[in-house]
């Protein structure tokens, strides 16, 4: 069952019907703009509707030691893709990943940021909490789309001002997330509308609370943000792990200045692009830090630009790493919305700008490293 939630969070009934699983090699006919078809106007936000009262809670996932694990304490490790590109997602890309050997999706809600066309769901409208219920309308399309396939959703709530990312100072004014109590406040109030929304939800793998800090004042000012953030969340959702990583932009260097006693159902996160290594080079920090602190770490973003010299050979070689350190990872990314078949992704656009072009011996390789025994 479905319900629709207007901007005044008033519910009333709709229905939605998932659309046959294609192919992976007919992808190429998949408009991009079907990422962006729904039933329901600007001024609604469909939800899935919550489940009775009497019913149990969805089951969760947990942090247990360096381990995620079920509700039964059996280890998960979380592969998947970063549906990172805000809009490209398809209804059949959960069905398609399942199909690879996914467990996990990682997808966004950006938020006040100079990201280009429209991306960026921050509004300057108190009676909508500061967000354009047409954005939120995707997000839980996205993630139908994710969960109806049985895949877990970490759900990533992105801001470059936030974050102080250095390409947008200009345009964020010099305003961040420590230097603005107001927008953070706004951001606060924003997890409090997510976690509301998707706490009974099911396969909700994780909150990342912000993505890649990159506040150049202390470590320990960005650490006590994830806390608050932390708080927040724990006003709603006592069940769900949080994700948050470290200074510079998730660099795993730092991560011994993020870690935080606040609460016990943390996971630590670290990005892992590679450039000219064969393998992740912050490999020996993530498992030093997991087996000091007895938590578990997760790459959120790992990936190479599909042009560069010895690419596949260095990104067979780092999800070979990383899965024989049981360490679990997204690969960045999943659709592209650039038509130079040379940067990121498994998809990207051809020069009409609308059909999705397959790099097949880029998806059999991250395939065959998803389907890699625990």
């Amino acid at each position: 069952m479905r319900a629709c939630i207007a901007a005044s969070l008033l519910f009333v009934a709709c229905a939605s019907e998932p659309s046959a699983i294609d192919a992976a090699a007919d992808d190429a006919s998949a408009p991009i703009d079907a990422a962006r078809t729904s039933d329901a106007g600007t001024d609604a936000l469909v939800l899935d509707a919550a489940p009775d009262a009497s019913s149990a809670p969805p089951a969760r996932l947990h942090a247990s030691g360096s381990d995620i694990v079920d509700e039964a304490g059996n280890r998960v490790i979380l592969r998947g893709y970063s549906w990172g590109a805000w809009g490209t997602a398809i209804e059949r890309d959960g069905a398609d990943n399942a199909a690879q050997g996914a467990n996990v999706v990682r997808l966004p809600l950006r938020w006040w940021g100079q990201y280009h066309g429209d991306v960026d769901s921050y509004i300057d409208d108190p009676s909508q909490h500061y967000v354009d219920p047409h954005h939120l309308q995707m997000l839980d399309d996205t993630i139908r789309w994710a969960t109806d396939a049985g895949l877990w959703v970490v759900l990533f709530l992105d801001s470059d001002c936030g974050q102080d990312a250095s390409s947008d100072v200009a345009y964020c004014n010099g305003n961040n997330f420590w230097n603005d109590s107001t927008m953070r406040a706004h951001f606060a109030d924003l997890w409090r509308l997510l976690v509301t929304t998707y706490r009974d939800h099911p396969l909700i793998a994780a909150y990342e609370l912000l993505p890649e800090p990159q506040w150049t004042g202390s470590h320990a000012d960005i650490r006590a943000f994830y806390e608050e953030m932390t708080a927040v969340v724990r006003e709603l959702d006592t069940r769900t792990p949080v994700i948050m990583g470290p200074a510079d932009a998730y660099n795993a260097h730092w991560l011994e200045d993020a870690y935080t006693t606040v609460d016990d159902n943390i996971i630590y996160t670290v990005d892992d692009f590679l450039f000219t290594s064969p393998a992740p080079g912050h490999l020996a920090d993530m498992m030093a830090f997991s087996s000091a602190h007895h938590v578990p770490v997760w790459v959120n973003q790992i990936g190479i630009e599909s042009g560069r010299d010895m690419a596949s050979t260095y990104a067979g070689q780092a999800l070979d790493a990383l899965n024989a350190a049981h360490i679990g990872w997204a690969w960045w990314t999943y659709r592209i919305d650039s038509m130079d078949p040379s940067v990121h992704g498994m998809y990207y656009l051809a020069v009409d700008g609308r059909t999705w072009v397959p790099k097949s011996d880029w998806l059999t390789l991250v395939g065959t490293k998803l389907v890699a025994s625990p």
